[in-house]
């Protein structure tokens, strides 16, 4: 009973943003990261953009009109950029000798998400009803979501390419000049 316990709680998509190190091994070693999980996450990325353009306070869009809203440019910069970002890493790693499949690069990127949509959805329900002079809260809301999103994507390369963590950070610098090359 204990293990079939132990070995549920890799299934959370929690475990390893509250326990990088140790979730992203598990999840690895384990084979339960799921491309489901991960495409929400992609997908409520493109959602929490979108919130963050259209959805935050009157007193914070103080240089945005509704009508200018581009859908299609922001479903690229969310959906667009992660699978860009996955076909991009998986080669670059697969020429580093990275161990990780195309899918589990997916997964990485995808768990990775969840603190910066977090971060974005709450700083949007929060500038419903914080001032403008309080938007240094907000900021530095979102700044820490990005943040850990970002490490938690460090620490998920590492894991899944079997790299050391300036590996993982050269490969993800790699990735996006990659990505800067396939846009211009």
């Amino acid at each position: 009973m204990a293990e079939k316990t132990e070995r549920r709680r890799y299934h959370t998509p929690l475990y390893p943003v509250l326990h990088p190190i140790d979730g992203f091994q598990e999840m690895r070693f384990q084979k339960t990261g799921s491309l489901g999980i991960s495409t929400l996450f992609v997908f409520l990325l493109f959602f929490a953009l979108f919130a963050k353009e259209q959805l935050f306070g009157f007193a914070f869009r103080v240089d945005v009109n509704p009508e200018d809203l581009n859908l299609p440019l922001l479903f690229a910069l969310s959906v667009g950029l992660c699978l860009m970002f996955t076909a991009i890493n998986w080669g670059i790693c697969t020429l580093f000798d990275g161990s990780g499949r195309l899918k589990e690069v997916w997964v990485v990127v995808g768990y990775s998400l969840a603190p910066y949509v977090a971060c974005v959805l709450l700083a949007a329900i929060l500038s419903q009803f914080l001032t403008s002079e309080e938007a240094i809260f907000i900021e530095a809301l979102q700044g820490l979501g990005a943040l850990y999103s970002g490490f938690l994507l460090i620490k998920g390369i590492e894991a899944y390419h079997e790299y050391s963590f300036r590996g993982a950070v050269v490969s993800i610098l790699c990735t996006l000049v990659g990505i800067l090359l396939t846009v211009l």
